[in-house]
């Protein structure tokens, strides 16, 4: 399925919710859960929060399979996250976007 063809699945299934979002936001939103995911971890301090209508959409979109673009996670972090090395978390966030399981199994050990 094309990224094209996973968004209109993701808004037609949010539709049926009432809940409306574009492109760009499901990429946010995504971005926002994987922030969310290293605040978990101790990776970033300060506080990342979602909604419960946040979590509903970012549900469907895992469904989907809907992954943000290079530039949609670089753009997220140098507009919304500040921190001492943007460049290290966008890097980290790539990583945890291609392959959380791993990234999270690395992580892991890395604690031992």
């Amino acid at each position: 399925m094309t990224k094209n063809q996973k968004y209109k699945q993701i808004i037609d299934r949010l539709k049926q919710q009432n809940i409306e979002f574009d492109e760009g936001m499901l990429s946010c939103l995504i971005i926002t859960s994987y922030l969310s995911k290293f605040q978990e971890l101790n990776l970033l301090e300060g506080s990342v929060s979602i909604t419960n209508m946040g979590r509903a959409v970012t549900s469907v979109c895992q469904e989907f399979d809907w992954q943000p673009s290079n530039q949609e996670i670089t753009e997220c972090v140098n507009v919304l996250v500040e921190t001492n090395d943007n460049e290290k978390l966008i890097e980290l966030l790539i990583l945890y976007r291609d392959n959380p399981e791993q990234f999270l199994e690395n992580y892991n050990k890395s604690k031992l």
